[in-house]
């Protein structure tokens, strides 16, 4: 893997003694994510930027990340660290092998319905954690580029900067769009987004919802 030293000038000089850039893999205006390499370790790791809103998104991220490491939730990365200047906002996590959903379904077209069922299966065990009774979190952004397949044919979640705890006890919702999470109802319920099945099927993004009430 060899260095990309135009994208390591992005980096503020003291982490550029000690974080090595080798790919962008996502860009916008105000955000950027990057394959990085610790320089002492040579572990590879994820590093976000952002600026304006998404910074803002970058530290809910950490927040939510070291309660979900407190738990001890399996199907997560680990949050490394976080750093601050000039408003600027620089997060490392774990850097997850494997491919999206969203490569998968590109790369392969389709997947079989055994695979679905399996991938699906994973996906709401993960997602169940999330369900704790003190403080119940949503997501908010379940889709096929936030689900990350491993070699293993683990499932792990990734992208949290959107993500919504609370104290006390609500419903928890998964997805795309949310609007019963504005009407704050008391009972607990879990809504799965089919879309991300529909995908994992036919390689296109679908816009099917339902509901299982949870015991």
């Amino acid at each position: 893997m060899k260095e990309n030293k135009i994208w390591n000038d992005y980096l503020p000089e003291d982490m550029q003694e000690h974080w090595t850039v080798y790919e962008c893999l996502k860009e916008s205006e105000d955000s950027s994510t990057f394959l990085v390499k610790e320089t002492v370790t040579g572990i590879l790791c994820v590093l976000k930027w952002g600026r304006n809103r998404q910074a803002e998104f970058l530290r809910n991220e950490m927040e939510i990340m070291e309660k979900m490491a407190d738990r001890k939730l399996s199907g997560v990365p680990k949050a490394y660290r976080i750093f601050e200047e000039n408003g600027e906002v620089y997060l490392v996590r774990e850097y997850i092998e494997g491919m999206s959903l969203a490569q998968m379904v590109l790369q392969k077209g389709g997947i079989s319905e055994a695979e679905i069922c399996r991938i699906s299966r994973k996906i709401c065990q993960t997602a169940e954690q999330f369900q704790n009774p003190d403080e119940p979190m949503i997501h908010r952004d379940i889709k096929p580029e936030n689900i990350v397949v491993t070699p293993g044919g683990e499932v792990v979640f990734i992208d949290f900067g959107t993500m919504r705890s609370y104290k006390k006890t609500g419903r928890v919702i998964l997805l795309w769009w949310v609007p019963e999470e504005l009407r704050r109802q008391s009972s607990m319920a879990i809504y799965r987004q089919t879309s991300v099945q529909m995908c994992m099927q036919s390689g296109r993004q679908c816009c099917i919802w339902f509901q299982r009430a949870m015991k």
